[in-house]
């Protein structure tokens, strides 16, 4: 270590050659932000990217001025998942960012054998995915926002009793293989007789499944379609679900924003950019140095919450709504 008389004397000279002092001090480097790594299937993950982005901006935290995004991208491709997690850990970021269910449970493990936290921002079913205690106790070196998707189909078949009166018979489309799909089928099983709804269930669980449903969709045929949060369900919506529901004059009652940009006519429930935003905090508190494990679990609450109408897909299909409908949604897309 140099002694502060060596250290006195090189700032003299320093100052005396017309050297800026602090920048021989600092060796003219200032320190690096510190790293946000960020693991995400493929880019459908974007939203929550720049909800989180936002989120730290609105905590006076700027990227790439008070902090340093490293993005590893999976690319639809869940079988690099783990090594890509694998690869963000061994750059010792200051925490890891899983953008989805698949991601947490890719991420989740390394906080344990490598320590480095992790965040998780939009995961159905933590607790049954063994990333979590329970639903608001997280595990040790991890913290995240669960998506509350599962939860709120009981709230979706109530409001779909206001928008759609005549409708009798609800669809639901889950994936068994998936635990908080598996939870919402059971939720709308239990919910629907109590709202004088009868619910049929169809289980689909590979891509050909999805496909084979939305090849013999025909009109007639269906009166409602409701989904569970599963990533196979997701991932067909736009391309093939809503597609076929459309030709088959079905309307589709989405989990969030993006089911309805993506063709659904109606849905409910916090968006994945929320979910970034809600979980910079998080971020922010960790930089700070609070351990994950001390900040529960939370789940998108009150103004995070919308109700979205697609008039576009609406007015195509020959839906009407009931017109005083309208004054409770958040968002209409026309």
């Amino acid at each position: 270590m140099m002694s502060r008389y060596r250290m006195a004397g090189l700032l003299l000279t320093a100052m005396a050659a017309g050297m800026p002092a602090v920048i021989l001090y600092g060796c003219g480097r200032k320190p690096s932000p510190p790293q946000v790594g960020v693991l995400m299937l493929d880019e459908s993950r974007q939203p929550i990217l720049d909800g989180l982005k936002e989120g730290l901006r609105q905590l006076g935290r700027e990227v790439n001025v008070d902090l340093r995004f490293v993005v590893r991208n999976a690319e639809d491709d869940q079988t690099r998942l783990v090594p890509l997690a694998e690869e963000l850990a061994a750059l010792r970021p200051k925490v890891i960012c899983a953008l989805g269910s698949a991601e947490a449970v890719a991420a989740v493990p390394l906080a344990q054998s490598t320590g480095v936290a992790v965040v998780y921002l939009g995961v159905g079913n933590p607790e049954a995915l063994g990333i979590a205690e329970s639903k608001v106790d997280p595990l040790p070196g991890t913290t995240g926002i669960r998506t509350g998707y599962a939860d709120r189909l009981p709230k979706r078949m109530q409001l779909a009793t206001y928008f759609f009166p005549d409708v009798r018979v609800i669809t639901v489309l889950y994936d068994p293989q998936t635990p908080a799909s598996a939870k919402g089928m059971k939720l709308c099983e239990e919910t629907g007789p109590k709202l004088g709804l009868i619910v049929q269930s169809i289980a689909l669980t590979s891509d050909a499944d999805v496909r084979y449903f939305a090849e013999t969709m025909v009109p007639g045929k269906y009166q409602l379609l409701m989904y569970t949060p599963a990533p196979l369900l997701i991932k067909h919506l736009r391309n093939i679900i809503a597609p076929a529901a459309i030709r088959a004059y079905v309307p589709i009652f989405g989990l969030n924003r993006q089911a309805c940009s993506a063709g659904a006519v109606i849905s409910f429930g916090p968006t994945d950019y929320g979910f970034g935003v809600q979980g910079a905090h998080f971020v922010h508190r960790i930089l700070l140095g609070t351990a994950p494990e001390t900040m529960p679990i939370e789940t998108p609450e009150g103004s995070q919450l919308e109700l979205c109408l697609n008039m576009k897909v609406a007015q195509r299909i020959g839906v009407v709504f009931p017109p005083r409908m309208f004054e409770l949604a958040d968002l209409i897309i026309r």
